[in-house]
């Protein structure tokens, strides 16, 4: 499972577009493309205007091939008109997963997490 978790605040006033364009990429067909299996937004309790984005990928290369598609690349242009600054981001995988019972830690894989650089995150 390959992980992108993005941080980042929204303008004054934008909270609700920024919402709104994440619903609309969730129902978009080239997100639901092969190898992506889940994506949520979490909005801040305690300030509003700050949100984290979770997408999951069956792995890299899913991520990257979703990320690249036009579609994609569109939808990321009017998600920055909302936001104060572009978006803080890393690359994860799963370790521990307590929802589907015990789960041991996985063997070692490499990490991917590149730091800035290159379109929507990826070097």
């Amino acid at each position: 499972m390959f992980i992108t978790v993005y941080t980042y605040r929204a303008k004054h006033g934008s909270a609700w577009a920024t919402i709104r364009l994440h619903e609309e990429l969730g129902a978009h067909p080239a997100w639901r493309g092969p190898g992506f299996h889940s994506s949520e937004l979490l909005q801040s309790l305690e300030d509003p205007q700050d949100f984290v984005e979770i997408s999951r990928f069956e792995d890299e290369r899913s991520a990257r091939e979703t990320t690249r598609k036009r579609e994609f690349t569109a939808w990321y242009a009017r998600l920055l008109e909302t936001l104060e600054l572009g978006p803080s981001y890393g690359h994860f995988q799963t370790a521990v997963r307590s929802e589907t019972g015990p789960a041991g830690r996985p063997e070692p894989e490499a990490a991917s997490n590149t730091g800035p650089g290159g379109e929507h995150g990826y070097p």
